[in-house]
């Protein structure tokens, strides 16, 4: 309604926003997971024709899949990498000094070219357009392992297969 404590982890639409205002837009869909369901659910059960009926039943599908919450918490984990970055670079002073800073303080200095790429090398590749055509499963797999803490051999093993 455009007031009220609501506004703080409302869903923006992506295509109105600045890229920076994703990251925010993740964090609160996965903040507010379970409420989305239950409203998907309460649709699918009280919806008027079976056109809404299925439409419904169709986002509370994809929302509830293994794929939809690995790229939301992977999106999130980029988007937070960069976050504090992107804020400090649109600043008026603009200080590059304070900003390599940062950079180091989130373990990019050595490596930010290269995981920077793996990554968004694997993001451009989960794509959708043209029945994602770009997709790559080395790509994805190069990516995964720049997550050792969250995917061990069996699970690389699984996804290259």
């Amino acid at each position: 309604m455009g007031r009220g404590l609501n506004q703080e982890l409302g869903l923006i639409k992506a295509g109105d926003t600045r890229w920076g205002s994703h990251y925010k837009s993740f964090g609160n869909f996965i903040s507010n997971v379970a409420s989305i369901v239950d409203v998907l659910d309460t649709l699918v059960e009280n919806a008027s024709t079976l056109d809404e009926r299925a439409s419904a039943s169709g986002f509370l599908r994809n929302c509830q899949t293994f794929e939809t919450v690995f790229l939301l918490h992977l999106m999130t984990d980029i988007l937070g990498i960069t976050y504090d970055l992107n804020v400090s670079l649109q600043k008026k002073e603009r200080d590059i000094a304070n900003a390599m800073i940062l950079v180091e303080l989130q373990e990019l200095n050595d490596r930010f070219n290269e995981v920077t790429s793996d990554l968004l090398n694997g993001v451009a590749c989960l794509n959708p357009i043209d029945s994602f055509s770009s997709f790559d499963i080395k790509k994805i797999v190069r990516m995964v392992e720049l997550y050792p803490d969250d995917f061990d051999g069996f699970s690389i093993r699984a996804l290259e297969n």
